[in-house]
């Protein structure tokens, strides 16, 4: 079971009629979520209705649980424990809040057990078609590593399939298919302006076949290899970029590690602003702005200060950039520019081509 993936109905089991209203209960089992280091409770919870008194017992249970747990550690080699943090994500050209999933179920417990009473997850995401790949690439769940199949918005998914043949299209012609599409998750309803509508996807890692072998060929995980030295943090920081590239070719909102830290473990990418066309490039995005410079660091090889702020510095060498990979003129003169400063980033931060 994907525990990203899952909303509260997974949870949740069918109960009793309510005494005082006659609708149907049903059972939260908290041992579902505090194993193994909490002990086992369930209760019963009432589901849509604030008339029942086993409500207010509900709001009492999860407010000890969550005192409880929040003051507890948990050790990483649980396999409960990622949770990330509540985090706004703005720029200066767009604002979106945003409510990370808390995947160890521990603090969460209180929220996850109210906001049932508010509405139902198919309020909040609308349609969504389950799959197991994107362009045939097999999805698997980074906690875990297991095959696993995601819920998608049918325009989203139909992006990201474009950006899978993109990526593998503008990569090394070693880099052979089957390839395998490594995740935090798709849709969950966590009052995410994309997860909920199945229009967000977390990206954590690709392998590709090389050499009749899975390899990693790129990783997204900057907490991780931040750490590393010489030619493996230079190779991997090199392939994050260019993949990056590759997102922003089709998407206009891509978070990554230079956004803040909870981006440090993958790179999001939705479509809320794209919708089904390609992105354009805004010089008050400070993400935006933060990717040229990081790719013109890490990539190209120009010394430019990576702080968001669209300069002459940036544009000089945005435009030498251009030159190199075979058009002419400033990035922000056209689209036609951004793109193809991103299909270059992604060629030759892989390793498919020089310039």
């Amino acid at each position: 079971m994907n525990p990203y993936q899952t909303t509260l109905d997974r949870f949740l089991r069918p109960g009793i009629p309510c005494s005082t209203s006659g609708h149907r209960l049903k059972t939260l089992d908290v041992h579902l979520l505090m194993r193994p280091w909490l002990v086992a409770a369930s209760f019963r919870a009432y589901s849509f209705a604030f008339g029942c008194k086993q409500f207010r017992m509900i709001r009492a249970f999860a407010t000890k649980v969550s005192h409880k747990v929040s003051t507890r550690s948990v050790s990483p080699r649980m396999g409960y424990l990622v949770s990330q943090s509540i985090e706004t994500e703005s720029d200066n050209s767009r604002t979106v809040t945003r409510r990370n999933l808390m995947e160890s179920g521990v603090a969460g417990v209180g929220a996850i057990a109210l906001s049932a009473l508010t509405a139902t997850s198919a309020a909040a995401h609308g349609t969504l078609a389950s799959h197991t790949e994107i362009d045939n690439d097999n999805t698997y769940y980074e906690i875990g590593g297991a095959a696993s199949a995601f819920s998608y918005n049918a325009g989203f998914y139909s992006r990201l399939e474009t950006w899978a043949q993109f990526f593998y299209n503008n990569t090394p012609g070693t880099w052979l298919k089957p390839i395998r599409l490594w995740t935090y998750g798709v849709h969950v309803d966590k009052g995410s302006a994309s997860h909920d509508y199945g229009r967000g996807f977390d990206l954590s890692r690709i392998y590709a076949t090389v050499g009749g072998a899975l390899t990693l060929v790129s990783y997204q995980r900057y907490d991780i290899w931040r750490t590393y030295t010489g030619n493996q943090l230079t190779t991997y920081r090199r392939w994050y970029w260019g993949t990056a590239a590759s997102a922003c070719y089709h998407f206009q909102y891509v978070l990554h590690y230079l956004y803040n830290t909870d981006h440090w473990n993958h790179i999001h990418i939705d479509n809320l602003v794209s919708g089904t066309g390609n992105s354009t490039f805004n010089t008050t995005s400070t993400t935006q702005v933060k990717f040229v410079q990081a790719s013109l660091n890490y990539v190209w090889g120009y010394p430019v200060t990576i702080d968001g702020v669209w300069g002459s510095q940036t544009s000089s060498y945005a435009s030498q950039a251009i030159a190199r990979g075979g058009g002419s003129g400033s990035l922000t003169a056209s689209q036609t520019n951004w793109l193809l400063f991103c299909r270059t980033t992604t060629r030759y931060g892989t390793g498919a081509q020089a310039y």
